[in-house]
């Protein structure tokens, strides 16, 4: 346990007094000499600077007392001010505390995020240009990019992640669209609809074009910008063959001399890399917190779903008619097998994916790979009995609900379940389907943030972290998450706006890896039915990749059975520049290939 010497604006006899306070875990990681804090003092909440730092106390020191927060991560004073702030009070007789509270302006409540500093200018450099804004703001500005390109008699194209958001746009805009000849161009027109659609779009005589990722694929005749919108979702990776991406295509076309323009609300590791080597503009302001605030739930401490947090948080929504959000990242997780006391989830050994429990065969067993264990009589983390196997889904969630908020409005929205045209007030337990839409929420519960937190891949950071932050942009009063993790580094970079050092962070552990951005990673699939015949195919191509291709790493091969198929999986490991023409010639047009998946497994 490590302890704080903090000086409190509070007034006392003594005239350098100061007071020791216990740091708590989700603090420490921030803490520092010089740190603006908030701790309790009798009754009451006051400001206090940190002096000191001690990791032991004198024994006869009972009772500490805990540090409540951190007002303003990023604002640490300096030794030379706390050395102004002694000499005022020497000099002009009185309390250390009365004359660094006088030298200290009033410190706002609401965290102040460290700066994203951007440059903020669509100019006319042969660069990717990078819009962070929410989404309302990007379509402001994709209009403004229209009306300009109006003016050069050149079109645009605007490609959406999602075909809802897609709609959405176009009913929000759909007044400033009537001066422009606009085409939507999605793969649900019928044969004869497209192919008229695509003959209008290579002739260039339109000013916008709306579509999906397959809009990309036309030639861009007379296109002045191109413009990906929800640039990071992975609604712009194609999931059959050829497994193209619209950031890769746009890269193509930029080369042709096409502007290019991706809009999100945070640029991703790949754009903050390409920002750094001026190969891209990041567009804003500036990045700050969204005006929100954020607490975790240590639910080791909560015994049910419905922690006591939230429990208050659905209280006020009900009394104060406002709208909450209950997110669950999937419809239904189906039955897994988890430690009720540390949160520890039961894996299979060799996937890493989660146990189902098998009712037939009354073991739990992993659906990619049919490995299969008993039902566990106790954590392996923690040794406790407390063992519990469920499902949790939206429908569960909302019937739990009920208990606790009577006949308030509870509705359910995923892709089945589409947001009603004129939303009221009410509950909405929403799977990722909320991000179609732009609900009005005063707050937001992240029911179990460990499901995001815990899933075997190089990118589970990058992905949860980015789902995390979209949360925090959409709710504005409060994003209550609940988790068995309250030290993750992550969920703290989001309670206190620390974004710019996570993202360095995550940055810094790729390069040391040479994972994407810094290299590649290539998922290779052969599918047999013959399991015999499938591990020798995958152990000659193995040995063929390894004697023509250079300085790549191979990883595997895996193997899984799925319906009665088996598939041996081999990951490639490799420079951002190696010989795909090469590899392109060594595999067969039968073995399934996917750069820099999201999913490894």
């Amino acid at each position: 346990m490590q302890y704080a010497e903090v000086l409190t604006e509070q007034k006392t006899k003594i005239w350098d007094a100061t007071f020791d306070y216990e740091i708590g875990p989700e603090t420490l990681p921030y803490l520092r000499v010089g740190s603006i804090v908030e701790v309790p003092f009798g009754k009451k909440v006051i400001e206090g600077v940190v002096v000191g730092l001690k990791r032991t106390l004198p024994l006869n020191i009972k009772n500490i007392r805990q540090i409540k927060r951190i007002l303003q991560p990023n604002l640490v004073v300096s030794k030379e001010e706390l050395e102004f702030s002694k000499w005022m009070a020497s000099y002009y007789v009185t309390s250390w505390s009365e004359a660094f509270f006088t030298m200290l302006p009033p410190i706002p409540k609401k965290t102040i995020s460290e700066k994203m500093e951007f440059q903020n200018e669509f100019g006319d450099e042969d660069k990717n240009y990078i819009l962070v804004e929410k989404d309302l703001k990007r379509y402001d500005y994709y209009l403004e990019v229209l009306k300009k390109n109006k003016i050069k008699n050149k079109s645009v194209w605007l490609v959406f992640s999602d075909m809802k958001k897609l709609k959405n746009f176009l009913e929000i805009k759909k007044v400033d669209l009537k001066n422009f000849s606009t085409i939507e161009y999605t793969s649900s027109d019928n044969i004869t609809t497209r192919f008229t659609k695509w003959q209008k779009i290579r002739s260039g005589n339109y000013d916008l074009l709306v579509g999906s990722r397959m809009a990309l694929l036309c030639r861009p005749t007379n296109v002045g910008t191109i413009i990906v919108d929800d640039s990071t979702q992975s609604g712009h990776q194609e999931d059959q063959s050829p497994r193209y991406h619209s950031l890769d295509i746009i890269r193509y076309w930029r080369k042709m001399g096409i502007k290019t323009l991706c809009g999100d609300i945070l640029p991703s590791l790949e754009q903050l890399v390409e920002a750094k080597n001026k190969e891209a503009v990041i567009l804003s302001k500036k990045m700050v917190r969204p005006d929100c605030e954020v607490e975790l739930v240590d639910m080791n401490k909560e015994k049910r779903l419905i922690s006591l947090p939230l429990e208050r948080e659905l209280e006020k929504t009900v009394e104060n008619n406002k709208t909450m959000v209950i997110f669950l990242a999937k419809k239904g997780m189906g039955s897994i097998t988890k430690c009720q006391n540390c949160g520890y989830i039961f894996n299979c050994p060799n996937c890493e994916l989660p146990l189902k429990y098998n009712a037939a065969k009354k073991m739990m067993t992993c659906f990619k790979c049919d490995y299969s264990q008993a039902n566990a009589n106790s954590c392996p983390k923690c040794h406790s009995d407390n063992i519990m196997t469920f499902g949790l889904g939206l429908e569960k969630i909302a019937t739990i609900l009920k208990k606790y908020v009577a006949d308030y409005p509870i509705i359910i929205l995923d892709k089945e379940n589409e947001l009603p045209e004129n939303p009221g007030k009410g509950i909405y337990v929403a799977t990722q389907a909320l991000f179609r839409y732009n609900l009005q929420m005063e707050s937001c519960v992240l029911i179990d943030a460990d499901l995001s937190l815990t899933k075997p891949n190089y990118n589970t950071s990058e992905e949860a972290f980015y789902l995390f932050f979209r949360l925090l942009t959409m709710a504005s009063e409060k994003l209550l998450i609940q988790t068995h993790e309250v030290e993750s580094e992550i969920l703290n970079a989001i309670k206190y706006g620390k974004y710019q050092s996570f993202l360095n962070n995550m940055l810094r552990e790729r390069f040391e890896n040479k994972y994407p951005p810094y290299g590649h990673l290539v998922k290779i699939e052969i599918v047999d039915k013959n399991e015999k015949k499938g591990s020798d195919r995958i152990e000659k191509l193995k040995n063929i990749l390894s004697d023509n291709l250079l300085n790549v790493q191979l990883i595997g091969p895996n193997s899984t059975l799925k319906k009665n198929e088996f598939i041996y999986t081999l990951i490639l490991k490799s420079p951002r520049e190696f010989g795909r023409v090469k590899m392109r010639k060594l595999i067969g047009s039968d073995v399934k290939i996917e750069f820099d998946p999201e999913n490894l497994l």
